[in-house]
């Protein structure tokens, strides 16, 4: 039989045996050098217990045990491959013959204790043969990941830092730095990016190399000290600021459903409790700073809106008018719903006693500086925004029908030794009333939000005016809340 090779044919024949030859010199100068380094690596012994697990399973036990990691293509291990190995106290060497020769599978010794596999290729169409063998010199070898550790403080007092964030560049895993500002995390290789930062810090990305220890000085970001903090007697810088205030910034809650201003300093500040008083749509809430004061009186903090105070005493704000029952259940409303958070430029809560020397005793229980969004000199700008939310009861509660309560009810009185409660004379007559009470009081609700917004200005004035609609419907029926409101801020110098 006669095999005749075309002059491509030919031409990758002399093309993979030039660059055979260029790895096999490599190979084996490389080989000669560590020769007996990596004999030293296979003399190692381990004891691997795995039943119905995986190849990959297998390396990971002996790279625990030994101090060896192994590198191979994606195709060389088959993930199908089910095995079953209990081998004590043997050589990796023969180890690896047992388990990796049956399938075809070799490895050999390199550098830096890294075992290379690679999957024994037998006699076959020339054709197949050069394709596979120049795909394989172009394919990505999978390293095991690299384990960085390390140690995160602080430029002004040499102190380690807790609670740092490092993050590899591009991906979503990252760790948090302990107590002691010490870290651990692994790497996929030493090309990744570690991204160190911390609230009050400048961010550092620091490239991994050829270290497993990275140790980062963290630098204070002067931009957040000289921020400019709004307090009940004017403006100050952060860094000057000695009392117990907390800022928050509306920023960045454009896509959050957000119905009033409650919500959004809900669970964003320390020594704040805000608490619904009810499910229903725009209802009353419990407003505490560090706690209740007074245990007759009110908890609520004042609130001032540009300057403006707010009431918020829930006993104040009650619609009823105690004409009757249902009236005098009725919850009190939030006042704060009322105002459109989209409007909200930032916000900053006064906790300590200093808010009392500017407001007296209505500052007792706290105060919150609400300020609203104002013009700013640049081009005039016009938006509008729209939003749809459905909501409905993610599960219902499981009751008995007609049927099984009347017999229910009539078991338990002929256990009591009693009449029944139920005649059967009248049973088809109640069975005709059989409703699952749960569907006729519940619903699915939608919420629509609409802004509108026309911001702008130059050195003269500045203007800044915005429209809001608001409705929500409550999965309960008859219950909803609905919002209108506009709002003009006009600077004239």
């Amino acid at each position: 039989m006669s095999i005749f090779f075309t002059k491509k044919t030919i031409f990758k024949i002399m093309k993979i045996s030039l660059i055979q030859l260029m790895l096999i010199t490599l190979v084996v100068s490389v080989s000669y050098a560590h020769r007996s380094y990596g004999q030293e690596s296979l003399k190692e012994r381990a004891t691997i217990s795995i039943k119905n697990g995986s190849l990959k399973s297998m390396l990971q036990a002996i790279e625990k045990q030994v101090d060896v990691t192994f590198s191979y293509q994606k195709e060389v291990l088959n993930t199908t491959d089910k095995i079953n190995v209990e081998i004590k106290n043997e050589t990796v060497a023969e180890i690896l013959k047992k388990v990796l020769t049956p399938r075809n599978i070799s490895f050999q010794v390199w550098r830096n204790n890294q075992i290379v596999l690679t999957k024994n290729v037998g006699l076959g169409n020339v054709e197949s043969l050069l394709n596979q063998q120049e795909n394989s010199i172009k394919s990505e070898i999978f390293v095991a990941e690299i384990t960085i550790k390390g140690k995160v403080i602080s430029l002004e007092n040499n102190e380690p830092l807790p609670g740092v964030s490092v993050v590899i560049k591009g991906s979503s895993k990252g760790v948090a730095t302990s107590n002691n500002g010490e870290f651990s995390i692994d790497v996929p290789n030493n090309k990744a990016v570690l991204v160190f930062s911390f609230v009050g810090y400048l961010s550092q990305e620091i490239p991994v190399g050829n270290r497993a220890q990275i140790n980062v000085t963290l630098v204070q970001d002067s931009k957040a000290l000289e921020e400019v903090v709004v307090v009940g007697y004017g403006e100050i810088r952060k860094s000057d600021l000695t009392g117990s205030v907390a800022t928050l910034k509306a920023e960045g809650n454009e896509d959050k459903p957000i119905t009033s201003i409650d919500q959004l300093i809900q669970g964003r500040t320390s020594g704040v409790q805000i608490t619904q008083n009810s499910g229903a749509p725009g209802s009353g809430m419990t407003f505490l700073i560090r706690g209740a004061s007074s245990v007759t009186g009110s908890n609520q903090p004042l609130i001032i809106l540009d300057g403006y105070p707010i009431e918020t005493d829930q006993r104040s704000l009650s619609p009823n008018t105690g004409a009757s029952f249902w009236e005098a259940s009725t919850p009190p409303t939030n006042p704060l719903a009322a105002i459109n958070p989209n409007d909200i430029e930032s916000i900053e809560i006064l906790k300590d006693a200093s808010s009392t020397a500017i407001y007296g005793s209505r500052g007792a229980n706290g105060v919150v500086l609400i300020t609203t969004k104002r013009g700013k000199t640049k081009r005039d700008q016009f938006s509008y925004s729209f939003r749809t939310d459905i909501s409905q009861l993610p599960k219902k509660i499981d009751v008995l029908n007609a049927e099984n309560f009347i017999n229910y009810a009539n078991e338990g009185a002929l256990n009591s030794k009693r009449d029944s409660v139920y005649r059967s004379t009248a049973i088809p007559g109640l069975l005709t009333n059989d409703y699952f009470w749960q569907d006729l009081i519940v619903q699915k609700s939608i919420s629509q939000d609409h802004q509108l917004s026309f911001t702008g200005g130059d050195d003269k004035t500045k203007y800044s005016i915005s429209g809001n609609y608001y409705t929500q419907q409550g999965i309960i029926k008859n219950s909803s809340f609905d919002r209108g409101s506009i709002r003009m801020n006009l600077d004239r110098q």
